[in-house]
């Protein structure tokens, strides 16, 4: 069976998704299946790790699921429905998730332990959405089937949400990863590997440098850190 996509746990074990529809935890030290979650109705294509343990897994049924590996109950989830083939996800923080779908959006997602609501949906790719991550500030990238790396400010007014709009690739952005001082690296089927730089726009780069002025200089480069 084809696997989609593996996550690390917190415990040191990890978990992937497969075609067989199950999301299954995996000991690291000898290869042990420790258990199955059995719910999703398609493809298990995506998985990622919330800070408190939580796994949330993306399907082709349209939906994403947050399970507790703890818990025995495969029964005990948050369903978070989507429109569309759900492709890939990424945790944000504590209580956003974002994930990217065959619909060409992006929803982020409030959760809580016992509920999750939809925020907000990201338009503007013109094709599937393969990948998302997450960018310090709070800050989301996401790669398409259209060729571009959007990065966005999912708090902002829905006018202003889309930073940027990155075009470079000759084919479909298929991955997106987060670098140290800002940056964001992408993949695609063009065979081109591409890294983003100078992301900030001005204002935000005017307001790391007043604040760092106000520091001692040791804590200089871990404030504007909070900016990238």
């Amino acid at each position: 069976d084809w696997i989609f996509c593996v996550a690390p746990l917190l415990d040191g074990c990890f978990v992937s998704g497969a075609i067989d529809c199950t999301l299954k935890v995996w000991r690291t030290s000898d290869g042990h299946c420790l258990r199955t979650f059995m719910g999703h109705e398609e493809e298990v294509t995506c998985a990622a790790i919330l800070p408190d343990g939580r796994v949330a897994s993306g399907s082709w049924d349209y939906t994403l699921r947050l399970w507790d590996p703890t818990n025995v109950d495969d029964e005990n989830y948050l369903l978070l429905e989507h429109e569309s083939r759900v492709e890939c996800v990424a945790v944000v923080d504590e209580s956003v998730v974002v994930s990217g779908c065959h619909d060409r959006l992006v929803y982020v997602w409030r959760v809580t332990i016992d509920e999750a609501y939809r925020e907000c949906k990201l338009t503007g790719h013109a094709g599937t959405v393969w990948a998302v991550t997450a960018l310090p500030g709070g800050y989301i990238a996401s790669g398409s089937e259209d060729g571009t790396v959007k990065v966005w400010n999912w708090a902002a007014h829905k006018d202003d949400r889309c930073l940027q709009t990155l075009s470079g690739h000759t084919g479909t952005v298929m991955s997106v990863a987060a670098l140290p001082r800002g940056r964001i690296a992408s993949g695609g089927s063009g065979g081109r590997l591409l890294i983003w730089s100078d992301l900030l726009r001005e204002d935000e780069k005017r307001m790391a440098s007043d604040v760092a002025r106000q520091r001692a200089c040791g804590d200089i480069a871990k404030i504007i850190a909070t900016f990238l």
